[in-house]
């Protein structure tokens, strides 16, 4: 029986999912981009067709996603409020774009939200958390909501949601699942890389790296406890260590 393996120094890979790290990434920003940033641009551009002038909520934005999924806002002219659950990651989401920021931990996120947007609410809503029944409480009309993920579930689980909202906002609740868009859609693929790569180039995107060191394989349980204890933002990326040639 075929082993699956998590982690690893070397891989093979089909040369057909290959890409150039763009000049102005390092080995480490480009380590993280190839499933957040598609994602977050499948979610706001393909799904909700998100356009200049809306606003958008991200949540979790301090995660590799989230702070891809405002980088992305932003270049798209979209004003963007975005949560998370410390000082330390407000100030990151900040840092990288996000107009309004809202620790849930601490704050009635609903309330911020409503009052923010002089009682409107939003019209797109990123949710790699399992927030659309609460989401669709600061929803404008016409708003696209977009199922990124379910961190908050144990795994296998998922939200349910009251769908008398979705009605009554008129609003549209949608996945995204962007590893199998090359399997159903491998011509959006490529225009979504052209872009991210054009933006790249021009350094109008920036994958924010987890500034803690993970060096070795053997680090890899450090760098997931880190993960799953929620200090961390960005990506957390192990360097491998040098190794002999194959």
């Amino acid at each position: 029986k075929k082993k699956k393996q998590a982690y690893a120094t070397h891989l093979l890979a089909d040369a057909r999912g290959i890409l150039k790290i763009p000049s102005t990434l390092s080995f480490r920003q480009a380590s993280g981009i190839y499933l957040t940033y598609p994602t977050s641009y499948a979610a706001l551009v393909v799904r909700a067709n998100t356009q200049p002038g809306e606003t958008v909520l991200v949540h979790a934005g301090a995660g590799g996603v989230g702070l891809a999924a405002i980088q992305i806002a932003k270049q798209l002219g979209a004003t963007v409020i975005a949560t998370a659950s410390s000082p330390e990651k407000l100030k990151v989401m900040q840092e990288n774009g996000a107009d309004h920021v809202i620790n849930y931990a601490a704050d009635d996120y609903v309330k911020r939200i409503m009052d923010l947007t002089q009682r409107r609410g939003v019209d797109v809503v990123f949710d790699p958390v399992g927030e659309i029944e609460q989401s669709l409480k600061v929803a404008a009309w016409n708003a696209r909501l977009v199922v990124v993920g379910f961190a908050k579930f144990p795994p296998g689980g998922s939200e349910k949601v009251a769908t008398n909202r979705i009605l009554l906002k008129n609003v549209a609740v949608m996945g995204v699942f962007w590893g199998n868009y090359r399997i159903h859609e491998p011509a959006t693929v490529v225009k979504v890389w052209t872009q991210l790569l054009q933006w790249f180039e021009a350094k109008q995107l920036s994958p924010v790296v987890f500034p803690r060191s993970f060096v070795g394989l053997e680090s890899t349980l450090d760098a997931l406890t880190c993960l799953g204890s929620r200090e961390s933002y960005g990506k957390v990326v192990v360097d491998t260590q040098a190794v002999a040639k194959l």
